[in-house]
């Protein structure tokens, strides 16, 4: 099974294309010095990935609901991931920024989420 690319006019030039390892719709970068995988929709422990090289990092977020979305020039926003809460990915340069976004004054103040490194490995600097 192939990969079904589909352009988007976005001013981050970004693409949609078919995963083939979960359902839905997936967009990434088309340029910069790292890809940057975006679902349209982050459930089941799927998260967003990063790639550099043979590097990759999955980022996970645990809990909340990720499957209202909307796609706007180089980001992506999902609605109500909690109550009166969204959060916004948007690709810069091949990065990616996470804005979470309160829409009224909450109590919850943490979020956490799971890091999928596969090879790579982590130190903490004193």
């Amino acid at each position: 099974m192939e990969d079904e690319e589909i352009s988007v006019a976005t001013g981050s030039n970004a693409r949609r294309m078919r995963s083939m390892v979960s359902t839905g719709t997936t967009y990434r970068n088309e340029n910069g010095p790292m890809t940057v995988l975006l679902p349209e929709k982050m459930s089941g422990g799927r998260g967003y990935t990063i790639t550099k090289g043979g590097d990759s990092l999955e980022i996970v977020p645990e809990g909340g609901d990720y499957t209202l979305s909307r796609v706007g020039d180089n980001a992506i926003r999902y609605s109500d991931v909690y109550e009166n809460v969204d959060v916004q990915y948007t690709i810069l340069n091949g990065t990616v920024k996470e804005d979470i976004i309160l829409l009224e004054k909450q109590d919850r103040n943490n979020f956490s989420y799971k890091l999928k490194s596969g090879s790579l490995k982590f130190n903490l600097n004193p």
